[in-house]
């Protein structure tokens, strides 16, 4: 048979552990029981469940206190750590249940006694937070409050910026709480603050047209401000782009033109022409680039020192892709071509492109001779047969002489269409 416990059973409980007991009414062994510990009635009301009670936890405060003691450092041996940082050790306080060391730095005996960390003091360096310019005064936190808002004045002490000071606004004289880092990182007056607050929903047509003159003078809204949610179309002054967003976008995260912000990134990422040079030079050194870098995608005229080749590519080619020479590339018999175009002395273009001979994307001709408009292919047996044995299956064998014969069609039928080319076929 269970032994039924009252509530004066759990406040005889509590006295053990000098704690006063709040509750009034029994809550059973999972109920939290609020409760005041006599030795840190500075906390306030703490809580504990009656089965933890039991286990022998009671006082957060006197917990920590209780393990920081059973891991206690002798003051011999803190002194001995405080001198080896380059401080004068004073004594050794428990604080909320860490150990703090009190020491005195040489450089600023006029600061007096500060309290470290013995894990801190290790690792201090000799060096204490005024050396490190990290230590504010209350009248240092002041003289920064004042340059971000003149308006607060503190009631109170500077202890750490995780702390709450009392303050007082000049404009309207209410007085409240707030947090040294919230003050500094620009909170003001709650009371100021709810006055001047206006609701999304207030702002009128004025009010956005004033505010995008100042953010955005090159944005023109096209269609009326309704809230700060709602899309509105926009263009951009600069280059005529047209798109739709929210003023709560233009005006909160100051976004602007998205094609003007891509220029600007594409400033911001671009190289110079020396690192687009020592790039090239770790990837093919065999390459050299006879105009200067402009940007990835623009073509620029490179020579290539093998083979005395000059020819016009993009940049991102020759980076990412590892594109090199054309001639280099190209196969033996197409080498045999352009040995032979070499000697009789005319100027061609390997892999030539039209922008309207295409597939899904542009076909090259081997050569094109400028001068007299001439495009030559060398079609090896490849182009008219399947070749066995090799790498491929018999079916990949088929479709692949089938996608070499549709693009052999394509440039021939555009050869046709232009009768100022001649396509030179040698097989």
């Amino acid at each position: 048979m269970s032994i039924k416990i009252t509530i004066d059973d759990v406040r005889s409980r509590f006295d053990k552990f000098n704690c006063e007991l709040v509750t009034s009414i029994y809550l059973g062994w999972n109920g939290e029981y609020e409760f005041i510990c006599n030795k840190h009635r500075d906390k306030g009301v703490q809580k504990v469940k009656l089965r933890n009670l039991n286990r022998g936890l009671c006082c957060h405060y006197c917990s920590m206190e209780h393990n920081a003691e059973k891991r206690k450092v002798p003051d011999d041996e803190l002194k001995k750590i405080t001198e080896n940082a380059g401080f004068e050790f004073v004594n050794s306080e428990l604080i909320d249940g860490t150990r703090y060391i009190g020491y005195r730095c040489k450089k600023h005996l006029d600061k007096g006694k500060q309290l470290t960390s013995v894990y801190t003091m290790r690792n201090s360096k000799g060096k204490c937070p005024y050396c490190l310019h990290r230590k504010r005064t209350t009248d240092d936190f002041k003289n920064e409050l004042f340059t971000i808002n003149p308006n607060i004045e503190i009631l109170g002490e500077f202890t750490k910026v995780e702390d709450h000071i009392k303050c007082r606004c000049k404009v309207c004289g209410n007085t409240w709480n707030g947090i040294f880092r919230n003050l500094l990182n620009g909170a003001s007056c709650p009371q100021c603050a709810r006055e001047n607050y206006i609701p999304p929903n207030k702002h009128t047509q004025k009010w956005f047209d004033d505010k995008m003159k100042m953010l955005h003078p090159n944005i023109q809204a096209l269609t009326p401000f309704v809230s700060m949610k709602s899309q509105i179309l926009c263009k951009c002054k600069i280059d005529e782009n047209e798109w739709a967003t929210s003023p709560d976008s233009l005006l909160n995260g100051q976004c602007g033109c998205p094609i003007c912000a891509n220029k600007l990134m594409g400033l911001h990422r671009r190289k110079s022409n020396d690192e687009f040079i020592e790039q090239l030079k770790k990837i093919n050194p065999n390459i050299i680039p006879l105009e200067d870098y402009k940007t990835d995608h623009e073509k620029i005229l490179c020579k290539c020192s093998i083979h005395n080749y000059k020819w016009y590519v993009a940049p991102n080619k020759i980076l990412r892709t590892y594109t090199g020479c054309p001639k280099c590339a190209s196969y033996h018999n197409e080498n045999i071509i352009s040995n032979i175009l070499d000697k009789w002395g005319y100027e061609y273009v390997m892999q030539k492109r039209f922008p309207d001979c295409k597939d899904t994307n542009t076909l090259p001709f081997d050569f094109y001779i400028p001068k007299y408009n001439i495009v030559i292919e060398y079609d090896g047996e490849h182009h008219y047969m399947p070749i066995f044995p090799s790498k491929y299956t018999h079916g990949q064998n088929i479709n692949r002489l089938t996608y070499i014969q549709k693009h052999d069609k394509i440039k021939n039928d555009y050869c046709k269409s232009k009768n100022m080319f001649v396509k030179v076929k040698i097989c």
